[in-house]
């Protein structure tokens, strides 16, 4: 049982768990839609609303404001209205909008004009995102000139190699997988130099080759999808390490929440990093966790996702305010504000949970989330509605913003759609899980 933790205006509701941790719920074999699912009219409803948002307003914006149509690239720079408050093209937001965009091609439509961005985004890319030994920039200016550094976190070089991979998967180009595949081995070497010294804006303490979950995060994700493409017995075993990593040293025995950070060594620091939990970033994890456990097969690590999925869910609602707490650290209280990419992907692992359980509580919490979701960060810009990616306390979201997100919002329209249809597909023939 995980212990009852209060910090300011919040409470963490007991979660029992059988004791090999799995979830109570049980589990269908993997990848398989569970039969208790059903596409409802609720379900229905958020299915065309989120077509909408993605197809009439989320697209419609970037490639007016954001894309770059003569370099190529993306501004992220925006404001509600689209205006550029800078010209900065950060490098996370080039690989992320490379993996929308070919992933909008590849699953939703064939649309030529994604396929175009696609390619000039990874154009660009190749052009300018790195450094003479490879390291990717943090970000450039409009025509690729780097503006700050290398990104010694090493996501910048993640995140493009997650775009990469999914424009070779939407394109069938096996050169564009190989670049993928070098620019993981190469940002995963930097993750794993011990004398790293990149400093994580948001941990309380960094020390040389901090371990994030973070960095197996996006090496599950990543490993997942190119397996899809691309098998390579190193690369399968590559991602049982990542996942066992995730659930085994990372999780926290006492608090039963997954750490953020570890040494260079993935072992749990006694400092005030021990208690520090980005819950946002447990979330995520854990339902790519569970994408992972059905292509690897194994049926004891996705009811752990599942278990785990929940706890952090409970874990992060603010039962005074609704929403959710990115971040705790229990000697210092949860971290204020709301974002908006934590309740994107508790979305997505809700509704994934859903599917493959059909639990009336993870659909429960589905629709209560997205209610609470659209009614907080969904603003009104000069074009239309827009998405804030910040709240306070208060659930209000600044009157002006100096940032856009191109990743998680429209990555989780497209994965709750494909969800959706899975969801249908199986209410006259079991369907499978496959985003």
């Amino acid at each position: 049982m995980v212990s009852c933790l209060t910090a300011d205006n919040y409470l963490v509701t007991p979660y029992v768990t059988q004791d090999n941790g799995a979830s109570p719920e049980g589990n269908n074999p993997p990848g398989k839609i569970s039969s208790k699912t059903s596409l409802g009219p609720g379900l229905q409803i958020i299915r065309e609303r989120y077509r909408g948002w993605l197809f009439d307003e989320a697209f419609p914006f970037w490639d007016r404001f954001g894309v770059d149509h003569e370099n190529g690239g993306l501004f992220c720079g925006l404001d509600y209205d689209g205006n550029r408050v800078t010209d900065e093209k950060f490098m996370w937001y080039q690989g992320r909008g490379l993996w929308v965009y070919s992933h909008a091609y590849r699953r939703h439509g064939r649309n030529s004009r994604f396929l175009e961005t696609a390619r000039r985004t990874y154009e660009f890319l190749l052009r300018s995102g790195r450094d003479d030994s490879g390291l990717w920039w943090s970000s450039v200016g409009p025509g690729g000139e780097p503006i700050e550094g290398a990104d010694l976190m090493g996501f910048a070089g993640m995140f493009a190699a997650e775009g990469m991979q999914e424009f070779a998967r939407a394109t069938g180009e096996t050169d564009v997988l190989e670049n993928a595949l070098e620019a993981y081995r190469r940002t995963r070497s930097t993750f794993e130099d011990r004398s790293r010294s990149a400093k994580p804006h948001y941990l309380p303490l960094h020390y040389p080759g901090i371990r994030l979950l973070g960095h197996e995060m996006v090496f599950i994700r990543f490993l997942t999808q190119v397996l899809r493409q691309h098998e390579d017995p190193d690369l399968r075993e590559a991602l049982r390490q990542a996942v066992a990593n995730a659930l085994g040293p990372f999780f926290h025995p006492i608090h039963g929440l997954t750490s953020e950070a570890l040494d260079a060594n993935l072992n749990r620091p006694d400092d005030v990093n021990d208690d520090f939990f980005v819950l946002g970033h447990g979330m995520e994890t854990m339902w790519m966790i569970m994408e992972a456990a059905v292509l690897l097969d194994d049926d004891e690590v996705l009811e752990t996702a599942f278990a785990r999925f929940r706890t952090h869910s409970e874990a992060s609602w603010d039962t005074k305010n609704g929403g959710f707490r990115t971040a705790l650290s229990l000697s210092r209280g949860a971290l204020p504000g709301r974002l908006l990419w934590h309740h994107d992907e508790a979305l997505i692992g809700n509704l994934m949970l859903y599917a493959m359980t059909g639990s009336d509580q993870a659909l429960d919490q589905f629709l209560r989330i997205d209610e609470f979701t659209t009614d907080t960060f969904r603003v009104e810009g000069r074009s239309g509605p827009v998405w804030a990616l910040e709240a306070n306390d208060s659930n209000t979201p600044p009157a002006q913003v100096d940032r856009m997100g191109n990743y998680h919002l429209p990555r989780r329209l497209m994965l709750c759609l494909e969800l959706f249809d899975a969801i249908e597909r199986s209410n006259t023939a079991q369907g499978n899980i496959s985003i």
